[in-house]
Order: structure tokens, then C-alpha cells, then sequence
């Protein structure tokens, strides 16, 4: 199951946070510089190692600030693990440089989670009774930080990854139902991903079937590569032995999507979705 809700750090309301603007303004000009000029650059283009650098003191000068009161506010740290993330995902460089990059983004994730200043203070904070805008936005943020989770991950870190992957989830396990189709997707494919490399947060089994039924409500928003991903992630959860409940359920609903988005399925897509479903059937999981 989750951990006890009452051994995590109180829940500070956003609202009530100040906002460091001089690194909300950093943290722009970074993801600025991946979006409109780093984004397109080969592997090894010298331009992206100078990135990789300012991204790496940047997470070291964010988490060293720790739990002062002065944080960028929650949208920027999200815009800045979505942009480090895509950045470990296409940069080669030096082992120790990625390494370094990855370590920074672990020290940058728990400091987030140690101090509750992203993902579970909206969620608290909605639970109070906010607008529910916040509630949707814990979407977006669980999934960025599990991307994020994922791409920091290496065999060393098996401990850290599932302490930083289980508080995620019991901080954002009140706001599944306002998961959009794309980050139930986002969280079945992290899930996947790490379950492979043996990781497995406690309350798994709990969190999938969660998310399995949310399906139905969202199946008409799942584009082909949500599907993919999906089908993707089911099948290394259960190859991995988690077999959550209402599983066939989850995984007819995202067949009949299939038909519907046959269309805009890509190459990538057709082999991610075809190889989960193979993996299913061996793993005796048979939809109708």
C-alpha cells in the first residue's frame, strides 16, 4: 500500500509560497535555449555538452536551496524537468558528464519531493478545495516527474528511483480521476520502464488498477501513441509480475480506441503496440 500520508511532510499551499522570479527567469532562458536552438542540433554538437552544463548547475543551485520559502513556482520546475529529461534522452557526451547530469536530477527530484513544492502541494492544495485547475495540472506535473524519474534512473540507484517514484504516487494518488489520457499513459509507460530495470514502488498494484479505471472515461482521448505507450508499459508491468485488477477491462477499452486511431499510428507505434500485445498473450492476459 501507500505510505502513511501522515509520515510525509506537511502540505504548503502554492498560493502561499512566494516565487524566486530571478530563477523562474534561469529556468526560462534554459528551456528556451533547448526549444529554439538545441532541440534540433545533432548529438554532437558542442552546443548541447554547454547545455548539459547549464542544466547541470542550474538542478544543483535549485536543490540547494532545499526548503527556503523563495521557490520558482511550480509551472517552471515542471518546464525545467520536461527540458532536462529531453535533453538526457538525446545526449550522449562523456559518461561522467551524463552521469553528473543524472545525479543532479535525482538531488533536484527528492529535494521536490523532501519539500513538497511541486506535485503533492497542488494536490493537497486542490484536496482543500482550490479550483480544480490545479488538480488537472498535478497531471501534467506527475507525469513530467515521472519521465524525469525514469531518465535520472541507473542500476546504482534502484533504492533512490522507488523511494522518489513511491512518494509521487501517494502524492498524487487523490487526483487520478483528473488524469488526461496522456499522462495515464505518460505514468503506465514510466511504471513499465522501471519495472524492468527492478524498480517497483510499493502500492503498484494498487496505483495500475487505479489508472485502469480511469480508462474508460478517457479512452476517446488516447491518440495512437498514448495507446502504444500503454499496451507498452502493461506488458513489462506484467512480465514483471504486477497483475492489477480490471486489467482485461482497461486493455478492451484501449482496443476499440485501436480502430479509431489506425490511421495515425506510426511505425514506432505499430511495433510498440504489436510487441505489448504479444507479451500479453504470452504472459495467458487475453482481452476479448
Amino acid at each position: 500500500m501507500f505510505p502513511n500520508r501522515a509520515a510525509l511532510p506537511p502540505v504548503r499551499p502554492p498560493a502561499a509560497m512566494s516565487t524566486d522570479k530571478n530563477l523562474e527567469r534561469r529556468i526560462t532562458d534554459f528551456t528556451d535555449k533547448w526549444q529554439y536552438e538545441c532541440r534540433q542540433l545533432s548529438n554532437d554538437h558542442p552546443r548541447l555538452r554547454q547545455l548539459a552544463q547549464e542544466g547541470k548547475e542550474l538542478l544543483a543551485t535549485l536543490s540547494r536551496k532545499g526548503g527556503q520559502e523563495k521557490q520558482p513556482a511550480p509551472h517552471a520546475l515542471s518546464e525545467l524537468l520536461a527540458t532536462v529529461t529531453g535533453l538526457l534522452g538525446r545526449f550522449p557526451g562523456s559518461r561522467q558528464t551524463r552521469e553528473d547530469l543524472q545525479q543532479g536530477m535525482q538531488n533536484f527530484l527528492r529535494m521536490l519531493m523532501q519539500h513538497q513544492v511541486l506535485v503533492s502541494g497542488l494536490s493537497g492544495a486542490s484536496a482543500a478545495g482550490r479550483d480544480g485547475e490545479d488538480r488537472k495540472k498535478v497531471g501534467l506535473y506527475a507525469e513530467r516527474f515521472m519521465r524525469a524519474v525514469v531518465a535520472a534512473h541507473s542500476a546504482d540507484r534502484v533504492s533512490e528511483s522507488r523511494e522518489l517514484c513511491t512518494t509521487l504516487l501517494a502524492s498524487v494518488q487523490d487526483s487520478f480521476s483528473h488524469f488526461r489520457a496522456a499522462n495515464i499513459a505518460a505514468i503506465l509507460w514510466g511504471l513499465g520502464k522501471l519495472a524492468e530495470r527492478g524498480v517497483q514502488p510499493a502500492g503498484l498494484e494498487t496505483v495500475v488498477t487505479c489508472l485502469m479505471n480511469e480508462i474508460p472515461e478517457q479512452v476517446a482521448y488516447f491518440k495512437a501513441q498514448y495507446i502504444s505507450n500503454s499496451l507498452w508499459g502493461l506488458a513489462k508491468l506484467v512480465r514483471n509480475q504486477v497483475r492489477p485488477d480490471r486489467l482485461e477491462e482497461g486493455l478492451n477499452e484501449l482496443l476499440q480506441q485501436i480502430s479509431r486511431q489506425a490511421g495515425d499510428f506510426n511505425a514506432q507505434g505499430i511495433a510498440n503496440s504489436l510487441w505489448g500485445l504479444a507479451q500479453l498473450a504470452e504472459d495467458q492476459v487475453q482481452p476479448d
